[in-house]
């Protein structure tokens, strides 16, 4: 079995059952351990969490963390980098010869792996939202995301969330033979699930972070509240924002009509999905995420910002609605809209599902692309 180093910045995204945040590790590594021997390094946060197989390595170390003085961030992704490298040192003396470096945020190690070790190093980012949303003179201070780009790995996968990341690739010069942009997926399962009657729920589904932009959500509910007591609205995510949410719902006095139910665990989503008849992504950098493509696969009317390449997903008043960046009265006025017309949310509905299916691949037919492509780097030994 060919063996291989992944290297990840969070600890305890590979179970399945338990993530409530993005699946798409979780899923990766469900499917790469099939074919391979997998020595997973990983930063360790809170809990470690069990390995998947008898083939799944686990190699936790201690986080520097400087959260609380922000302005160190760059200190505390070197010295965690710097770390990562010694560990990766001992651990790749088992004759592993590719590492896949999962986030920009492990640029650092990744290129000290890959310059004084003479590995193949494969970098996998996220998005890369940060760099087109810099101001001039953050963008001026290389910062990861392009730095990714500026270094000679040997490939580059990239998420496409709406973030940029094909144009980021353009204005580096970054080989376009050494990268894929990969589309976001859903559970092959989910297709044959059977869709049934919808409430009046309204939900969002994302990590509470400022970036995810849910005052802008719980702004149009106040609004929608207005004018009709008969609609919920929930927002299913955990993080670092949630007590503000909730003085702004308590603030706006809808706590009745409006709940944050926490983190949800991945496969319990569907229960969610099959109740909603709308859903509303605010994320303020980025659109064609992972929650969007899910709630369109179940025929779930999506209201979104348009920000850059939402247009790629979304055709506007087709298959769903983009409104204007941070502009929470359209979106109260679309949820308006659709409310009362039952008719014209089945008809947007279906349509989202269609383009789901035609245009999406399910994570286990998306990850075999990735794993066939790390494969090839093999052929070289």
């Amino acid at each position: 079995m060919k063996k291989i180093l992944i290297i990840s910045p969070w600890g305890n995204d590979w179970n399945l059952e338990r993530i409530k945040r993005s699946p798409e590790n979780a899923y990766f590594f469900k499917e790469i351990l099939k074919e391979f021997e997998v020595y997973h390094l990983f930063l360790k946060d809170k809990e470690i969490g069990l390995p998947l197989s008898s083939n799944h390595h686990l190699f936790p170390i201690k986080k520097f963390s400087f959260r609380k003085i922000p302005f160190l961030f760059f200190l505390e992704l070197i010295l965690n980098n710097i770390k990562i490298y010694f560990k990766a040192k001992e651990i790749l003396k088992e004759d592993i010869n590719v590492v896949l470096c999962l986030s920009s945020y492990l640029f650092l190690s990744g290129f000290l792996i890959k310059r004084f070790l003479k590995k193949i190093v494969i970098l996998k980012l996220f998005g890369i939202f940060t760099y087109f949303n810099s101001n001039f003179i953050k963008k001026i201070f290389l910062i990861p995301e392009k730095l990714s780009f500026l270094l000679p790995f040997d490939f580059i996968f990239c998420i496409d969330d709406g973030s940029g990341g094909e144009k980021l690739r353009k204005i580096t010069g970054f080989p376009k033979e050494k990268f894929k942009i990969l589309k976001n997926s859903y559970p092959l399962s989910w297709r044959d699930i059977e869709l049934k009657e919808k409430e009046k729920i309204v939900i969002g589904v994302s990590a509470l972070e400022k970036c995810k932009g849910f005052d802008y959500f719980i702004k149009a509910a106040k609004e929608v509240l207005k004018k009709r007591k008969d609609v919920i609205f929930l927002i299913c995510g955990e993080g670092s924002e949630e007590k503000n949410l909730k003085r702004l719902i308590k603030k706006y006095g809808i706590e009745n009509n409006f709940k944050i139910l926490g983190g949800i665990p991945h496969p319990m989503m569907p229960n969610f999905y099959l109740k909603a008849k709308i859903f509303v992504s605010t994320n303020i950098y980025g659109n064609k995420t992972i929650p969007v493509i899910e709630a369109m696969l179940f025929s779930i009317p999506p209201i979104v910002f348009e920000i850059r390449e939402e247009k790629d997903l979304i055709k506007d008043g087709i298959n769903g609605f983009l409104v204007p960046l941070k502009d929470y009265k359209r979106i109260s006025e679309k949820i308006n809209l659709l409310l009362e017309d039952d008719n014209l949310i089945k008809e947007i509905g279906k349509r989202a599902r269609d383009f789901i299916l035609k245009n999406f691949k399910s994570w286990e037919e998306r990850i075999k692309e990735e794993i066939d492509i790390i494969k090839n780097f093999y052929e070289i030994f």
